[in-house]
């Protein structure tokens, strides 16, 4: 039995973070666009098409079993027309997308024999933590929604400080929810990797239940005056006083004299 397969799969569509993830919502592609494979694939006026169905198929492949060989649940090969009705894509163009891509000239996907039918229950699972399911935090070991780090903050120092947040955030009795760690992520990658460290140990340091940027950090502090601005502050409140009191002594006056 014949099966398309993604050639070198593992190598270029999978990375620490897939293979967390038992079945695949995304996939990491190569962004190289000088290559040969590349270059013909896309050249001629069908090339757009050929490089949307590419990227079609390797979406389908990354939600088979085993992933990137092109086999449908219950161990039947995919074929241009059951792919065409996944993808919505037409099966002339999957047909001729198969055919160039499986070409020594581009070799992107190859054809490989399966004796037998392979039944979907045989084929091997990846004992890992699929992305909807809590995963382990780096550096406390608190279960907390699993979110591909920003690239910019993808490092052993801010995984390390992440962890200490979410231990922080389960002390003091502080859900940890899916929205909250996705824009904490969003809004730490803005303040850059030092800054974005800083900032949480601060809040961890300060007891915070939240993450703030040094600046509103700062404008938490109270407010201070100096001696000068205190002495005309005061000045200005006693000569509106004296002044009050002046008008109040002789509305008092003349209503006195009017009552004589």
């Amino acid at each position: 039995m014949k099966v398309y397969r993604i050639k070198d799969w593992k190598k270029h569509y999978e990375n620490n973070r897939t293979a967390e993830m038992v079945t695949m919502r995304w996939v990491p592609f190569p962004n190289k666009h000088d290559g040969d494979g590349y270059t013909q694939l896309v050249s001629g006026p069908d090339g757009a098409a050929m490089l949307g169905a590419w990227v079609a198929c390797v979406q389908v492949a990354s939600r088979c079993q085993p992933r990137g060989t092109l086999l449908r649940v219950g161990g039947k090969p995919h074929d241009p027309e059951s792919i065409s009705r996944i993808t919505r894509l037409k099966s002339e163009v999957i047909a001729k997308l198969m055919e160039r891509t499986t070409h020594p000239d581009i070799g992107w996907m190859e054809v490989v024999e399966l004796s037998g039918v392979i039944e979907y229950s045989e084929i091997p699972q990846e004992p890992a933590v699929s992305p909807q399911e809590p995963a382990k935090a780096e550096g406390g070991g608190i279960p907390f929604p699993s979110f591909p780090f920003p690239s910019l903050l993808d490092t052993e120092n801010f995984r390390k400080t992440w962890g200490d947040w979410i231990s922080h955030r389960k002390e003091i009795k502080k859900k940890v929810t899916a929205t909250m760690v996705k824009k904490q992520l969003k809004r730490l990658e803005k303040l850059g990797h030092d800054s974005a460290i800083a900032a949480i140990d601060r809040s961890i340091a300060n007891g915070w239940t939240g993450i703030f940027p040094d600046e509103k950090a700062k404008s938490t502090k109270p407010r201070t005056i100096d001696n000068g601005q205190a002495t005309k502050a005061f000045a200005g409140e006693r000569a509106g006083t004296e002044r009050g009191n002046a008008i109040a002594a002789a509305e008092i006056d003349a209503r006195m004299r009017g009552a004589k």
